[in-house]
């Protein structure tokens, strides 16, 4: 059986979400008939349709307490607002992402914890990979520094990635300016003329 953190993709979390209602006995008429529009159009792109029948038996082969997980997770972000549901699924997928990218052990390890420990374990992880994808002199140089140096130059660095990473978004993926003075400054787009 599929790992429970890594099994369903955001899509086909949606698409089983969407298609809850339809093994719910107590809904309406008119969810009925909507999901079985939606099931017909679904069949007409075999990928979509292979992807969401994989999903569905996963699901059914999930313990019964998983799958009211699910489904009250389907049924609250159903509740929230379109901005709110969009943001929440990012971070689904921004999850789901780094689960895919994590080895074998650290898989388990996550598995393996839940709330809190997991949230912590998670944050260690992220911290951990950050830091190995530092220059190799950095991590050199840091190694020999004290643990106060070093926990104030990772701030520091942190710091300079975050302000960094925010004038790339500003600049539309441009290369930042630096002008004579030493200011930083996102690129502006050239004049057409």
């Amino acid at each position: 059986m599929t790992s429970t953190i890594a099994m369903p993709r955001r899509a086909g979390l949606v698409l089983l979400m969407l298609t809850l209602p339809l093994l719910a006995a107590e809904s309406p008429e008119s969810d009925l008939e909507h999901n079985a529009s939606l099931l017909l159009r679904w069949k007409q792109e075999p990928e979509r349709y292979a992807r969401l029948k994989r999903d569905y038996r996963a699901f059914v082969e999930l313990p019964s307490d998983r799958q009211a997980q699910l489904r009250k997770l389907d049924h609250d972000l159903a509740a929230l607002e379109a901005t709110q549901q969009k943001h929440l699924l990012q971070v689904l997928d921004r999850y789901q992402a780094f689960v895919e990218r994590l080895n074998e052990d650290d898989r388990r390890k996550l598995e393996a914890v839940g709330g809190k420990e997991r949230l912590d374990l998670i944050e260690q992880m992220l911290q951990q990979h950050w830091f190995e994808q530092l220059p190799f002199k950095l991590r050199e140089d840091l190694a020999l520094m004290s643990p106060e140096e070093k926990k104030a130059k990772l701030v520091k660095i942190r710091e300079e990635d975050r302000e960094r990473k925010k004038l790339l978004v500003a600049s539309k993926g441009r290369p930042p300016v630096k002008r004579p003075d030493g200011k930083v400054e996102p690129a502006r787009a050239r004049p057409a003329r």
